[in-house]
């Protein structure tokens, strides 16, 4: 078992915090001078600090928090309602790298991502949490999803992560027709966008008791059971068993500190160029 990494540091943005103690890395988002509502300028610092967490071997599990009651109160009105007239180039630039962040490069990251949900989920946070691959939220949380918000933050939406299928199944399309559309905890549950609900007295010990856990844990070992859960359901049977078992092999010749003929194979596999266990 590898001991978790011992460093304490924090680090302040006006709009987002983060702080990294013993390989958790813990992001809290939103202002109170900004009455908790996400801005442009928000999303961009949140983008940064990804971008660094998954660069930085020191952190060994990623949890996303707000700083206020809610998870995502909402859209910061002022910063937006230009854009969605006529799309301002700068805040096009941001929201389009706020939304790859979330399809493509929360998945994407070596560690295990974790949110922790509270009160109110508006539809930037929804898009963040799809991206995910844990999230925890108290039993009485509303998500929402406006047309408006919809038509600001996205060109055209298209879920394209491995969390929010459910979502697109139950017709985002159609929903923000009905705008607003609010669903409830256990609605988020069956569609599979939460993956536990608590009630909220317990919430932060169990987000806390379960990345502590992850902390415990070899770092590739998460990596590759990431990859795997994110790569075995879209695979048939047999890809399925010789995938894993690729990925054992390279999960074992990496402790061991030799190269594996196997992990160019996972490599290539994951690039697209060749299919388990046929050979081409």
């Amino acid at each position: 078992m590898t001991e978790p990494v011992a460093l304490t540091h924090e680090e302040s943005d006006p709009l987002v915090q983060v702080k990294l103690e013993q390989g958790l890395m813990t992001i809290r988002l939103g202002s109170v001078h900004n009455d908790f509502l996400w801005s442009p300028e928000m999303m961009d610092a949140f983008c940064d600090f990804i971008q660094s967490a998954r660069e930085n071997s020191q952190v060994r599990v990623l949890v996303i928090d707000s700083v206020g009651v809610d998870f995502c109160k909402g859209l910061l009105t002022t910063d937006f309602s230009q854009g969605s007239i006529k799309p301002d180039a700068k805040v096009r630039a941001i929201l389009d790298r706020f939304e790859q962040c979330c399809h493509r490069d929360l998945a994407l990251m070596p560690q295990p991502v974790v949110a922790k949900v509270r009160g109110v989920c508006h539809f930037a946070g929804i898009q963040l949490l799809e991206g995910c691959d844990v999230v925890f939220a108290e039993e009485y949380a509303q998500f929402v999803i406006q047309e408006e918000e919809v038509h600001q933050l996205t060109r055209t939406f298209e879920p394209a992560s491995h969390r929010f299928h459910g979502v697109a199944e139950a017709g985002v399309k159609r929903c923000v027709e009905r705008s607003p559309k609010t669903f409830d905890t256990q609605e988020a549950e069956r569609i599979g966008l939460v993956t536990l609900s608590f009630m909220s007295e317990v919430l932060t010990q169990e987000v806390l008791s379960l990345t502590t856990s992850f902390c415990e844990k070899d770092a590739l070992a998460l990596q590759f059971t990431k990859e795997t859960i994110a790569h075995v359901p879209s695979m048939s049977w047999d890809a399925s068993v010789n995938f894993t078992a690729a990925k054992f092999a390279e999960l074992k010749s990496k402790q061991a500190g030799e190269t594996s003929a196997r992990a160019a194979a996972v490599a290539s596999f994951l690039a697209g160029k060749t299919k388990p266990g046929k050979g081409v």
